[in-house]
């Protein structure tokens, strides 16, 4: 019905939309409006102690990808029990699968070779635009010729 009338259908859903309009707005409230605060889990306190750490938000990556990258933790305990510490450094070190020694002899002569072309990385947009012209009439130039 919809391919064949389509103001059909908008007829009735702009009379199902005045509907729901009223019936939200003139209908019974089943409660009254309260301001409340924020859940924090049963505590009464609301700093940097009750919220996510870094090593929090990235431990679902340390576990998927712990064994691939060869991930290690070290926490060195300052203050504080085990139980409950109060200050702790976290030093995390993994192993990036590209610089590998099977690799590195690769990438650094890859680096040597492609040194000369990192000058056209300057950072300014004209010069990139730039870049983007001339290659585009080049590659104008290369279709008109080859037909």
């Amino acid at each position: 019905m919809a391919g064949i009338a389509p103001t059909y259908v908008l007829f009735w859903f702009l009379i199902f939309a005045v509907f729901a309009f009223l019936l939200f707005h003139l209908g019974p409230k089943p409660y009254k409006e309260r301001a409340v605060k924020p859940w924090l889990g049963g505590l009464t306190y609301h700093g940097p102690a009750s919220q996510y750490s870094a090593t929090a938000y990235t431990n679902s990556f340390r576990m998927l990808f712990g064994r691939l990258g060869n991930f290690q933790v070290r926490r060195d305990l300052y203050r504080g029990s085990t139980w409950a510490p109060r200050q702790i450094a976290v030093q995390a070190d993994m192993l990036q699968v590209l610089s590998a020694r099977p690799y590195e002899r690769l990438f650094r002569s890859l680096r040597r070779r492609i040194h000369p072309l990192r000058g056209i990385q300057h950072g300014f947009l004209s010069g990139y635009i730039a870049y983007i012209l001339i290659f585009l009439a080049l590659s104008l130039f290369w279709a008109a010729a080859s037909h």
